[in-house]
């Protein structure tokens, strides 16, 4: 795993909503995920998608940790020096400790009259064990 304070850089906006959060990343070429994949066309791979997510819950709560996905749709490539905007909601779960995600990524537009691009969507099952 990457340690997101050193390489990932994630930018958090203030919370929108309850359970709410934007975060904007600009995808640094030099990261290690796009080594090998793919040679002359670097995309980055669908398992650092979910890795980054989950790294952008962990700054919000350093003891989740992953019990289930429940989907993965990646709709468009996500290229090396992109900037996108990783759209997080957390929802309540019957579980006691457990907790849904729901993730969208979404490109960042560079006009304000362009509309972001849905690139990936997540959802997922944490646990929070208590500290």
């Amino acid at each position: 795993m990457i340690n997101p304070q050193a390489l990932l850089g994630l930018n958090f906006f203030p919370q929108t909503e309850n359970d709410r959060w934007q975060v904007q990343w600009e995808i640094s070429p030099q990261l290690p995920y796009f080594e090998g994949h793919f040679p002359g066309f670097p995309i980055l791979p669908a398992f650092a998608t979910l890795d980054v997510t989950l790294e952008a819950v962990r700054l919000l709560d350093p003891n989740a940790a992953l019990k289930k996905l429940h989907s993965a749709k990646f709709r468009k490539p996500i290229a090396p020096s992109q900037t996108v905007l990783i759209l997080l909601q957390k929802q309540a779960s019957p579980k006691p400790g457990h907790s849904i995600w729901k993730v969208q990524w979404k490109s960042q537009p560079f006009g304000s009259n362009t509309e972001p691009e849905l690139l990936a969507d997540l959802g997922f099952e944490l646990s929070s064990p208590a500290s």
